[in-house]
């Protein structure tokens, strides 16, 4: 998805539709709010694992 958005917004940054704008917004912000997230998670995870291991 990233390569399409970077090949369209290269040729014509101004032939771009409001929805391609909001569409691009809504991706940005989720993958700013749930990497940190999903990296809470994952170390919640690995360290359940490390503690029933241990």
């Amino acid at each position: 998805m990233t390569k399409t958005a970077q090949v369209s917004l290269i040729p014509s940054p101004l032939g771009l539709s409001p929805v391609d704008i909001v569409v691009g917004l809504n991706v940005g912000l989720r993958a700013l709010l749930f990497s940190p997230i999903r990296r809470k998670v994952l170390l919640k995870r690995a360290t359940r694992d490390l503690i029933i291991s241990g």
